[in-house]
C-alpha cells in the first residue's frame, strides 16, 4: 500500500468510527467518503501531506472500491430526489419524504412530515436559483453587494489542452475565469458543455469560478425559505442541497449541476404544477434577488456558516442532534438548543446564526 492509499485509509477509517451523521448506510459510508478528498487536498485529517491534484477516483481507487459502482450508488441517490420531486407534482397526497418504494430519501435518520408538497417544490426551485451565477449576478447588481461563484461543469482531464497548460482542478476552483476564457476551455475540449457520463480520472465534475469572494449560506437559506413559504419548503432547500453534494460524484455530469436541472424542470412544469396545487406560483425575480441577498455571507463576519452536507447531518453530541434538524425545528416552533455549526475551529454557534438571520430578515422583509 503507498503513502497516499494509506493516508486515505486512516482518514476514512477514522470517519467511520468517529463521525455520526443522522442518516443511515450505505449513504453515511457515501457521504463520509467525499470527506477524505477535502482532507486529501488541504493537508487536514490524517493526511501528513498535500495532494491538491486528487480527485474523488484516486480515493475510491485507494479504499480499493470500485469508482463505477459508486458513482452509480451516488447517482441513485440524485435520482431519487428527482423522481420524488416529479411525483408531488402530480400528486398532492404524497405520502411523505420517501422514494417511490417508501424508503426514506437520503437514507434520513429523523421524522419530518410531508404536509405542503407544493412548497417543497417551490424550497427545490429556489436553492436551483442561488447557486446559479447568473442568478447572483442579478442579486449583486440589484443590491450592490458581492458575491462569489461559478458554475459546475465536466472537464476532460486527458485533453491536450489541460496538460499544456499545467492545469489543476484546483485552478479552476480557485482564480477567476471570463466568460470568455471559459468559452476557449470549450472549445480547447477541456470542459465538456454537455451532459456526458463520467469516466474515471478521465471526465470528471469540476468548479469553474467566475468570481471570487464569499457566496452564500446554505443554512441561512433552510431557514429563510422555511420562514417564507413554510417548513416544507426549507426541506426543498436542504433536498437540492443533497444534489449538489452528490452530484460531485456522480454518474451523469450536467451542465451548471443536476441542481440547477432539477429546477429548470420545475419551472419549465409550472402549469402542470398549477393543475395540483391550484394558486401555485413560483418566486418572481424580485423574491430570488432578495433571497440571494438576504442569505449572503459577505457581511455575516463570524455570525453565520454555509454547512456542507456532511456538517448539516452531523450529530452534535451534546444535544443529540443534526444542524438540520435545529433548523428545520427553529422553523416550526421558534425553539432551539444552542449548538455549534460546522467545524469547532469556526466557533459558530445556532444562537448567532439565528440572531443574524432575525437581524436581516426584519431588515429585508418586515422594514421595506
Amino acid at each position: 500500500m503507498g503513502h497516499f492509499d494509506s493516508e486515505v485509509y486512516s482518514d476514512y477509517n477514522y470517519l467511520l468510527n468517529n463521525i455520526n451523521l443522522r442518516v443511515k448506510d450505505p449513504i453515511r459510508s457515501l457521504l463520509l467518503m467525499q470527506t477524505v478528498i477535502g482532507h486529501a487536498q488541504n493537508n487536514h485529517g490524517m493526511f501528513n501531506s498535500k495532494y491538491p491534484n486528487a480527485t474523488l477516483d484516486d480515493i475510491v481507487l485507494a479504499l480499493g472500491k470500485d469508482p463505477e459502482k459508486i458513482r452509480r450508488q451516488r447517482q441513485g441517490v440524485i435520482d431519487s430526489i428527482f423522481s420524488f420531486a416529479a411525483e408531488i407534482m402530480y400528486c398532492s397526497k404524497y405520502p411523505g419524504y420517501v422514494d417511490p418504494n417508501g424508503n426514506p430519501l437520503l437514507a434520513l435518520d429523523f421524522n419530518f412530515s410531508l404536509d405542503n408538497p407544493a412548497a417543497t417544490l417551490i424550497g427545490i426551485y429556489l436553492a436551483s436559483c442561488m447557486d446559479n451565477f447568473e442568478w447572483r449576478t442579478k442579486a449583486m447588481e440589484e443590491y450592490d453587494i458581492d458575491i462569489g461563484g461559478g458554475e459546475c461543469v465536466a472537464v476532460d482531464l486527458k485533453a491536450n489542452d489541460f496538460r499544456l497548460r499545467g492545469l489543476t482542478l484546483g485552478d479552476l476552483a480557485d482564480r477567476e475565469w471570463s466568460d470568455e476564457e471559459v468559452a476557449d476551455l470549450k472549445e480547447s475540449g477541456v470542459i465538456i458543455p454537455n451532459i456526458v457520463r463520467a469516466s474515471t480520472n478521465k471526465v470528471v465534475s469540476a468548479y469553474v469560478r467566475h468570481r471570487g469572494g464569499k457566496g452564500t449560506s446554505d443554512d441561512l437559506a433552510i431557514i429563510l425559505a422555511g420562514r417564507l413559504y413554510g417548513k416544507d419548503a426549507a426541506m426543498g432547500v436542504f433536498l437540492c442541497d443533497a444534489i449538489d453534494t452528490w452530484d460531485k460524484y456522480a454518474e451523469w455530469l450536467v451542465p451548471g449541476g443536476q441542481d440547477e436541472h432539477l429546477g429548470g424542470l420545475i419551472k419549465q412544469h409550472e402549469g402542470l404544477i398549477k393543475g395540483t396545487y391550484p394558486g401555485f406560483e413560483l418566486p418572481s425575480e424580485e423574491d430570488i434577488t432578495k433571497f440571494i441577498y438576504t442569505i449572503s455571507l459577505e457581511k455575516a463576519k463570524n455570525n453565520a456558516v454555509s454547512n456542507s452536507q456532511r456538517y448539516l447531518l452531523q450529530v452534535d453530541s451534546l444535544t443529540n442532534q443534526s444542524a438540520v434538524e435545529s433548523h428545520l425545528g427553529y422553523i416550526v416552533n421558534g425553539n432551539f438548543n444552542p449548538m455549534y455549526l460546522g467545524h469547532i475551529k469556526n466557533n459558530i454557534t445556532s444562537s448567532r446564526l439565528y440572531a443574524l438571520f432575525e437581524k436581516r430578515f426584519a431588515e429585508n422583509y418586515l422594514c421595506r
